[in-house]
Order: C-alpha cells, then structure tokens, then sequence
C-alpha cells in the first residue's frame, strides 16, 4: 500500500493456500502445489527479485518451514504497523535532518585507489542509503554501506568526493562537503625482481622458470620474460612462465622485467645459469602427508612402510604426470629397498633396535632427477611388537604384553584352553577367540604355540594363542 509498510503473508496449509495482509486474511484458494516446489536462486550480484512488476521496498523477508497461525501472523503484522506509526509520528523532517558528513575523509591507498567512509546518524532509521560521487562522473551506486572502495583513480589527476544519504521515504537531504584527492603520478619502477625460481628443464623442449614478489605502490604488476633470442612470454600477471618453444637438448639463457600499472618498466634481471631443454625437474612431492603408512613393526619383526603415490594411484592426488621409482633406506644405509616402482616395500626381518627409515622419488626420464629425502621416521622392533622365540620356562618372567613363540607338549585340554608343559615349565595357553573350541586330538602331542604373555587372575598365561602340531 503506498506510503506506508504493508505486512503481507502467504501459508500453505492441507492443500489450502492463504493471503494474509496486516494480520487479516484477504484471499484464499486451493492448489496441489507443496510449498517444496518453489524455489529461487539468488544472484551473486545485486540481489534478489520478489513478484511481478513490484515497485517499492522490502524490508524484512522470512521463510518457515512451518505454518504460522492466524494469532502469530497478526503479532508478526502489529510489529510493522506499530514501528510504520513511529515513522510517521516522526515525520520526513526528523529523517531529512540528517546530513552526512566524512567519518573517513577520502585517502589514496596502494593501488592506487581511494577509500572513504560516511557518518551516521545519531539514531540511524530502519533504512538507510548512501551514494558517493567522484567529480568527473564516476558514483557508488546507492549502497546500503557507508563505506566506500574506488578502484578506478588516474595517477597524475585530482578528484572531489561528496556523499549523499537518502532514507525509506526517498527524502534525500543536502551532500556533504567535497574532499580533494590528488592521486601522485607514479614514475618509479618496481623494486626487488628477482628469479624466484630460477629457469630449469621440465620436458624435452620445455624450460620453466618464475619471479618472485616486488615492492610498487600499485597492487597489480606484470611480468615479461625474455629469451636470448628474442622469444618472449608477452606482458602478463603470472609471475610464471613455461617456455615450451625450445629445441629439445637446447640451452638458454633467461631475462624478466616488471612494469606497474603507471607505464614504469623494470631493468631486465639476467638468470645465473644456463638452462637445458630437457626433463631435469625432480618428480613432484606432496608439501605435507608425504607418508601414507609410517614405518611400522610386523607380528614377523619385518617393518612396513609406505608413501603416498604421486602418480595418482590407490586413492593418492595425482600431482606428478609421468611414472616414478621409490628408494626406502634406513638412515643408517644398512636397509635399503632399492629402487622400485611401488610405492610401499617391507624389510627382512630385523632385529630388536630402533631404526629410522625415509624415502625418496625419482622419474624415469633419461636424467633419473630425483628429489630429496623424505622426513626421516623412527621405528622399534621388540618382543612387545613381533613374535620372539622363548623356552616355555622363561615365559613366567616375560613382560607383560611380550609376544612369545614357541615349542611345547599339551598336557591337558580345556574347554577353551589348553595347558602346556615342556622341561618342567606348566602354562595355560587360552584360544585366541572364545568361539574356537579346543581341539581334543592335540592332547599329548608336541605343538607350535604363538601367544601373548599376559596375566590372568594372578596367573602368568600365553593368551590370544594359536597351536599348530608340529
């Protein structure tokens, strides 16, 4: 309704669909559409669209996955009209009294570009709008920030900002005082180029190279690389390039320049070496998580150890294109897998100690490259993490946890264990699961037992055991 907020709702209720304006129904009717068939999607600009042909403001928008009642509708429906008599016992002028002034006045910032910001009113109304205005033409747009970024400054020129505010009823008072900005011309070059990366063989007739950061007041720079033959990248962002022109087995020499957005270019900085047009890049390597499985002690005293696949195999992000080689070694260079194509490899069966264990990669191009180690890993191999062979006897004195091998006769067969004897020593071996039955036929025969030593009600006992006659 004009002049005035209108609070208006829309329920959909057993097929029923109902118009509710200012807390009072006005239309109904029935529809077979559920309230899940409509949707919309807001655009990533400029907001959102409500109805046909709408010409006015909304203010308040909500959605509920329920119903409201006719009680909590008109509650809904008493907020707006006791805050639109507000308004108008305000009335225009209140809200027209206020004129903005510069809370940030305009400042140039590296970019260039201009920042600004405008007051507020003391008691801001529900719905404010600000506009800001550039003295050859160039404006904010009405925006709902009183806050301002401009982008679009010239080095070399000055420019005159104000700042309007108009409210919900369109009353738009005088703007405030105009601030100057001179923009300062730019006419130093950029500082501190360098090759980050210096140029190097990444496949046959490939040379790669990058630059690193350089200190400019503008924001944005471009780079140009140059080879000793006069073959360029062009002026572009990245401050990387991938010279894919080369001669397979050529060797060359690099330059790159900068330029700001003012025009002012860079002195050419030379690279240090010769690059060659040929794969003499290491394989790629993940920066973190280099170990999928870090070395670990077997039941069999081998260890097993594994890396994450750079070519993109098991599971593993792909990071590397072509097929690569694993070298896994004990720091110690007693232990080595050798190179070999997977990337998980087990040890022989080593003895009790602590070792360490790294790998590395390396592609399969005729110049082998490879990359450095790996982060070095530590590993025990003890009784408590793999099965040792111990005389019955000495399994009383065994520590807790210890994981025994070993040879003995049974003596007596329970229901879910069997008793060992072997030189005098007597221990209970229990089954390995309480669902495996023990077998009757082994009593009196010789028997390979694995189990852990474990005490059971204050009795040394060999637990979660497997006897296999010998």
């Amino acid at each position: 309704m004009p002049g005035r907020w209108t609070h208006a709702a829309v329920t959909f209720r057993d097929g029923v669909v109902e118009l509710v304006v200012d807390g009072r129904t006005v239309a109904t009717a029935r529809s077979q559409i559920t309230p899940d068939r409509f949707w919309a999607e807001a655009p990533d600009e400029g907001g959102a669209w409500l109805g046909r042909g709408f010409a006015g403001q909304v203010d308040d928008f909500r959605c509920y996955v329920a119903p409201r009642s006719a009680e909590q509708l008109a509650a809904l429906a008493g907020e707006v009209l006791k805050r639109d008599a507000g308004l108008v016992a305000a009335g225009p002028t209140t809200e027209a009294a206020f004129r903005p002034g510069w809370l940030v006045p305009p400042r140039l910032v590296r970019g260039p570009a201009v920042v600004l910001s405008a007051t507020r009113p003391p008691k801001a109304p529900p719905w404010l709008e600000y506009r800001f205005d550039r003295s050859d033409g160039a404006t904010s747009g009405w925006i709902s920030s009183n806050r301002w970024f401009d982008p679009g400054v010239v080095p070399g020129r000055r420019y005159r900002y104000t700042v309007w505010s108009r409210t919900a009823l369109g009353q738009k008072p005088a703007p405030s005082p105009s601030v100057e900005v001179a923009v300062r011309a730019d006419r130093q070059a950029p500082q501190g180029l360098r090759f980050a990366s210096e140029p190097r063989g990444v496949a046959d007739g490939a040379i790669a190279m990058e630059a690193g950061p350089v200190e400019d007041r503008d924001a944005l720079v471009e780079y140009l690389f140059r080879r000793e033959d006069g073959v360029q990248s062009g002026w572009q962002a990245s401050p990387s390039w991938i010279d894919r022109s080369a001669k397979p087995g050529s060797s060359h020499r690099y330059t790159v320049q900068v330029r700001d957005g003012s025009g002012n270019v860079s002195a050419p900085v030379a690279c240090r070496a010769v690059a060659v047009a040929r794969d003499d890049t290491p394989p790629a390597r993940y920066v973190l998580g280099e170990w999928r499985t870090r070395p670990i002690a077997l039941l069999d005293n081998r260890v097993l150890m594994r890396a994450m696949d750079v070519a993109g195999r098991d599971g593993c992000p792909k990071i590397e294109d072509g097929p690569v080689q694993y070298l896994f070694e004990s720091v110690d260079g007693r232990h080595s897998s050798g190179w070999i194509r997977d990337p998980v490899w087990q040890t022989p069966p080593l003895a009790d100690g602590v070792y360490a264990f790294r790998f590395k990669i390396r592609d399969l191009s005729p110049q082998r490259n490879e990359t450095g180690w790996s982060a070095t890993e530590p590993v025990r191999v003890s009784p408590l993490t793999g099965y040792h062979r111990f005389p019955l006897g000495r399994v009383a004195g065994l520590e807790e946890g210890t994981l025994v091998e070993t040879t003995a006769t049974v003596a007596e067969v329970k229901p879910d264990s069997h008793v060992l004897e072997d030189g005098g020593a007597r221990i209970v071996a229990t089954n390995r699961a309480r669902a495996l039955k023990t077998d009757a036929s082994l009593l009196g025969k010789r028997v390979r037992v694995q189990g852990c030593a474990w005490k059971v009600a204050g009795e040394r006992r060999l637990v979660w055991c497997d006897l296999q006659p010998e």
